[in-house]
């Protein structure tokens, strides 16, 4: 059964790609709903000027590797490329949120603002995306032990058919879901993929990989083996191999942006008020209804066409 399964994935895998960049809505995926405190080391990066909407900000996914840092897919952290010199979001404009599998828990103790983002210094665009797609979020305080459980990175090698889990949130999804995967042996990892040594692939069980899922982790053993860099399917009839960095082949690499100090926070950045809406009382007209504002318009000009 086992070896129809890999061929039949192989089969498909082969013949779909999809870009790390592709925008696009989430669809209805066959991932499980997680559990309020299933994943605590799970990690948004979230638009501070879009936290009052439906995605409540979300961007990307990381995972927290010490109380005071996660990591995520350096691509989900550039703000702008020229070809040449790379520009990283600004940090006062974004927020780190954990601890729990709903966005919308988002209290006190479930985010964090941003001391400062370090990627791989031979992370470079004008190549290829795959290569280096690492980052480090150092956050300005750390998230308390009774909030979020921080993972341990793996190096699980070329062990056979490593049976494993990938999460995320998706787009225009508040919901953190979870899947299982496998992660295969290099041989077909190579198949399926074209793969550096810093990089492997997993091959899902249902449809998780949609924008918005970039830089979310991939546990097996209860530990951190990879980040997702390469989002593939969603938008497929049926799952398709997932892209991830090794994050074990950067484990010192992580260790050494973790010794670094952690820099000041600035002023707070100013706080985004909620979108505004007006409520008419009892039988009082709204002064804020587009609908209705066209139809007069419409009326109007049809008025004017007609004969006097």
């Amino acid at each position: 059964m086992d070896k129809f399964l890999y061929l039949y994935l192989i089969v498909f895998c082969v013949t779909q790609t999809d870009s790390l960049y592709a925008e696009g809505t989430n669809i209805t995926r066959n991932g499980q709903p997680a559990s309020e405190n299933q994943f605590s080391y799970m990690v948004s990066l979230q638009r501070l000027s879009l936290i009052h909407d439906d995605t409540r900000g979300h961007g990307c996914g990381g995972a927290l590797v010490t109380l005071q840092h996660a990591v995520t897919a350096a691509a989900c952290t550039i703000a702008a490329f020229d070809g040449e010199n790379i520009t990283l979001i600004n940090r006062d404009q974004f927020r780190v949120f954990a601890g729990s599998a709903l966005l919308t828990n988002d209290n006190d103790d479930r985010v964090r603002r941003i001391a400062n983002i370090v990627i791989h210094p031979e992370f470079n665009l004008t190549n290829s995306r795959f290569f280096n797609d690492i980052g480090v979020i150092i956050l300005g305080i750390p998230f308390l032990s009774s909030t979020v459980a921080p993972l341990t990175v793996k190096d699980i090698g070329t062990t056979e058919h490593v049976r494993c889990t990938t999460l995320g949130w998706g787009r225009n999804n508040t919901q953190l879901m979870h899947a299982r995967m496998t992660a295969p042996n290099v041989t077909m990892c190579s198949i399926l993929l074209s793969l550096t040594r810093n990089t492997m692939c997993g091959l899902p069980f249902s449809d998780l990989g949609c924008p918005g899922d970039q830089g979310s982790p991939l546990i097996c053993y209860d530990s951190l083996v990879g980040i997702l860099i390469n989002t593939r399917g969603c938008t497929a009839n049926t799952p398709v191999a997932q892209l991830f960095i090794r994050v074990s082949h950067y484990a010192s690499w992580i260790d050494s942006v973790i010794a670094l100090p952690v820099p000041e926070l600035g002023p707070e950045p100013p706080t985004v008020p909620p979108p505004t809406t007006t409520t008419p009382a009892p039988g009082v007209a709204s002064t804020a209804q587009p609908g209705v504002t066209l139809l007069a318009v419409v009326v109007i000009a049809l008025m004017g066409l007609l004969p006097g």
